[in-house]
């Protein structure tokens, strides 16, 4: 299996250790953006294989993250991460042009199908 760079995009401390282990373990690289911010800021200096995004995030939120994202004509798909997943979530994560969804907490075997399936891999 092939080694991405990720970015993955998470405020919460202990589910950046958790998932940033997982991706670590399934022999991805993992950079850590704990805010939008910082994400925006990554997306800027480095390329990436994937952006996996949290949509609750203090200050600006994962759907208007990727709005900026995809603003900036960076075409690095994104995959979201949320607690939530009704409906009206998803479609907010893809009308924005996320390629994926995945509802917290997830598994390392559903991590890496989705990472295959967005990356048609």
């Amino acid at each position: 299996m092939q080694s991405l760079k990720l970015l993955l995009v998470e405020d919460n401390d202990i589910l950046q250790q958790i998932q940033s282990h997982m991706l670590d373990q399934l022999g991805h690289e993992v950079v850590i953006a704990a805010d939008a911010q910082q994400a925006l800021k990554a997306v800027q200096q480095d390329s990436f294989d994937l952006i996996i995004m949290d949509l609750i995030l203090p200050g600006i939120d994962g759907i208007e993250c990727t709005r900026q994202i995809k603003q900036m004509n960076i075409q690095t798909p994104i995959i979201a991460l949320s607690g939530n997943d009704a409906q009206e979530t998803k479609d907010a994560c893809f009308d924005v042009g996320m390629a994926g969804f995945l509802k917290k907490p997830t598994d390392k075997k559903i991590f890496q199908f989705m990472v295959d399936q967005v990356l048609n891999r």
